[in-house]
């Protein structure tokens, strides 16, 4: 009796060394494939648990955010509260540096006090408390100046006394004045959404002749206390009217948002490039191991039965299948220093190579299972086809079935798969979802272009703003100065304010808004905008987070005291001073503005400037604030957008490739399935032309019912994606739908189709009857 199982090891070992070289190639191909696939695997892992390892890294995170808007600062008395585990303060001061040969950006913000929380030395060392006249600085100092640990730079500050008498901006120094070292570098999140260069020296520099005004505590809470009892505390001290309190973050949520975005974007083009990977390299396998009818008649004689057939198969493939996915992890080390790109790469706290066993472990034999499961299934189905009676008389008879027109050939070999005649609805259903997705991810990398160009969709529906620069122009003045100006279409003075929203920890900032002229005015989602001093008007994310709607109260607390406002609508805040806006704070009238505020420190005038102005009205209009217009900055939500807007469009780019590559695949795989069909037609008659005709409306028909199906999801779930993503920043929501685009699209696919047709009719035409007829 033959040893059956012998024989099959035998057969193995054979066919391997019989085929060396080409499963040598297998192998590279896998390889490659592999490494691709397992890199931006674990390129979006490390990109999304960016944020969590970094805040890991100094410390863990920061429970809450106490800013004293003015006096000594009282961070002392602060951190021995007993609810305080951990502070970190920080003191604005009114005094900058310079050095002959280093250029100092204008945009340095000097602090005395202590490392943030959310800092980490990267070069030098840590502050000495003991001495105030050295300093560190963040990465975007050194980078601007080009210094280095050891420099010196001279130090010079406005006075106590020029504070106290209005003079903080715009005159000569007259406060302390020193040689200053720099002892050391920090790394920050913080860097990622300022404007600003930051210089820290010691608590110690406040007690010479320095001007200061605000402080910012990072804190942690002990074990087991709350935000509230912190709170309650805070009121107990003398100065709690001039406290705030707010949540701590290391990483703020705007940040989170746009890595989190960065790291979806990666995850979808894992999701594609697997996707593709599977069929690509399960396709080269099957041909590896693809058994011809003239080897299958003995096997059948000696006795192997279809489960060994399918079981040297598997063997055969598995050889270099794991070769190549083992080679393929390896080779995935290398390339994973690139991650995270851009933005996110700051938040790294381990740059350079990263192995991440997860990945490249589940990743590699994920792929080796699906890879081997493809050539189990398909050698089954293929034996199970070869085992059917007479399947040749049905497919001789395609002529008498269907109207002997090229156009309905074409048809039924796009709608049916091989020989037996089957619906080729998975060929039609994945074309249908990489369209839909196509669609989907051009709808959202529209929508986002349009989210951070058009600024009336996150409140800065003008064209400049004026006298955001801490100067001592009141409401009223900036409304006199440019109200009866003949170029402004539209003026709108915002005022910068805050509150504390009783009964919680929550601060509330606070916009003033006056609408002079024109159409100028904050956006409104619901409701509408407040027309009394007791209304007001929240952003989305605050209206959320305070669980308040339309027709709701809140209550505030102020300098002017505490006041009762009606919520009338649910809207985007205009951006100014240090709110943010967008989904943030509240916008309040004057009257409503001056119940819990006094004298805004930041006045904004927001003008619009008329459409047939004669050239330089901006110049003109600005005046004394030439330096400023245009000048606006983005909020940081939007400006964290800008930073992933390209991903989408990437990613509709990648997919458009492969629709392309899935419809080139599913043409060459027809012609191969359908050898007798088209050695009958040539049999019949059918000339060249013919079949280049059947081919050509092969692919338009696999273009267009997939078109027909697709587009509507993707207009669907594009829409609704961007519509979560703008309410999770609060800004306006509604999508972008670029019509022309899209009917671009259809029409450059179906001519793409059309193009890649050529190759397969050529080859189908070409061929000879015989060589179509020869696996028959």
């Amino acid at each position: 009796m033959i040893d059956v199982m012998r024989a099959v090891r035998m057969r193995v070992w054979s066919r391997v060394r019989r085929q060396v070289w080409p499963m040598i190639g297998v192998a590279c191909a896998i390889a490659v494939v592999t490494a691709m696939v397992l890199t931006v695997v674990a390129g979006a892992r490390r990109t999304g648990s960016a944020p969590d390892r970094y805040t890991a890294s100094v410390g863990g995170g920061v429970d809450a955010l106490v800013q004293q808007r003015e006096g000594q600062p009282v961070s002392d008395q602060i951190a021995a509260l007993s609810t305080v585990k951990d502070l970190s303060a920080y003191t604005f001061v009114f005094g900058g540096l310079e050095n002959a040969q280093h250029t100092v950006p204008d945009s340095i913000v000097a602090f005395a006090g202590e490392r943030p929380l959310s800092s980490r030395v990267t070069a030098g060392r840590d502050l000495d408390q003991n001495n105030p006249h050295e300093f560190i600085a963040d990465k975007s100092f050194t980078k601007a100046t080009g210094a280095h640990v050891g420099d010196r730079f001279g130090f010079r500050s406005i006075s106590r006394a020029q504070i106290a008498s209005g003079k903080g901006f715009g005159v000569e120094p007259k406060g302390a004045a020193f040689d200053a070292t720099l002892v050391g570098v920090i790394d920050s999140p913080d860097e990622i959404n300022s404007n600003f260069t930051v210089a820290i020296f010691p608590t110690t520099l406040l007690r010479e002749d320095v001007g200061f005004v605000a402080t910012e505590m990072q804190v942690r809470l002990k074990p087991g206390k709350s935000s509230q009892e912190l709170r309650r505390e805070l009121d107990a001290l003398p100065k709690h009217s001039t406290l705030s309190l707010e949540p701590g973050y290391v990483i703020s949520g705007d940040i989170r948002n746009a890595v989190d975005a960065q790291a979806t974007g990666l995850w979808l083009l894992a999701a594609v490039l697997g996707v593709a990977a599977l069929v690509a390299l399960c396709q080269l396998l099957t041909r590896h191991v693809q058994r011809a009818e003239h080897e299958r008649v003995p096997l059948l004689a000696v006795g192997f039965t279809r489960g060994q057939r399918v079981t040297e198969s598997l063997l055969v493939a598995a050889v270099p299948a794991c070769v190549g996915v083992v080679i393929g992890a390896l080779v995935a080390v290398i390339p994973s220093n690139v991650f995270p790109t851009g933005f996110s790469r700051a938040l790294e706290p381990h740059p350079g190579v990263s192995i991440d066993l997860v990945v490249l472990a589940v990743g590699a034999i994920a792929l080796l299972v699906a890879m081997l499961g493809w050539v189990v299934i398909t050698v089954v189905y293929d034996e199970r086809v070869r085992a059917r009676p007479a399947p040749a008389r049905r497919t001789r008879t395609l002529l008498a079935r269907v109207p002997a027109t090229a156009s309905a050939i074409g048809a039924r070999f796009a709608m049916t798969r091989g020989n037996r005649r089957r619906p080729a609805y998975g060929t039609i259903a994945g074309l249908a979802t990489i369209i839909a997705l196509v669609v989907g991810a051009g709808i959202f990398a529209a929508s986002l272009d349009r989210l951070v160009t058009d600024g009336a969709r996150f409140g800065h529906n003008y064209t400049f703003a004026l006298g955001n620069d801490g100067s001592d122009h009141s409401p009223a003045e900036l409304r006199a100065m440019f109200a009866k100006n003949r170029d402004v279409a539209g003026l709108m003075i915002l005022s910068e304010g805050s509150a504390r929203v009783l009964g919680t920890t929550a601060n509330l900032g606070l916009v003033g808004v006056d609408t002079v002229t024109g159409a100028l005015a904050p956006r409104v989602l619901s409701g509408r905008l407040p027309d009394t001093s007791a209304e007001i008007l929240l952003g989305r994310l605050s209206a959320g987070s305070l669980a308040r709607h339309v027709g709701d109260e809140v209550r505030l607390g102020g300098e002017r005291g505490n006041a009762v406002f009606h919520v009338v609508g649910i809207g985007i805040v205009p951006g100014v001073g240090g709110n943010d806006g967008v989904g943030l704070g509240g916008v309040l009238t004057p009257d409503g503005f001056a119940r819990v505020n006094g004298t805004s420190s930041t006045n904004v005038a927001a003008i619009t400037v008329r459409a047939d102005a004669a050239p330089g009205a901006a110049r003109r209009i600005a005046g004394p604030f030439a330096a400023q217009a245009g000048q606006e900055d983005l909020p940081s939500a939007i400006a964290n957008v800008e930073r992933v807007r390209r991903v989408p469009t990437e990613l509709a780019a990648l997919l458009g490739v492969l629709v392309l590559l899935t419809i080139l695949n599913a043409l060459f795989m027809s012609i191969r399935s359908r050898r007798v069909d088209v050695a009958i037609l040539k049999g019949l008659g059918a000339n060249r032309r013919w079949i280049t005709r059947i081919v050509h409306s092969q692919a338009t028909l696999l273009a267009t019912v997939p078109l027909v199906i697709g587009l509507p999801i993707g207009l669907v779930a594009g829409s609704r994606l961007f519509h979560s993503f703008a309410d999770r920043i609060g800004a306006l929501p509604d999508a972008t739908i670029p019509v022309a685009a899209i009917v671009a699209i259809a029409i450059g696919l179906l001519v793409l189709a059309n193009l890649a047709a050529m190759l397969p009719a050529r080859r189908a035409r070409r061929l000879p009857a015989a060589t179509l007829l020869r696996v028959e």
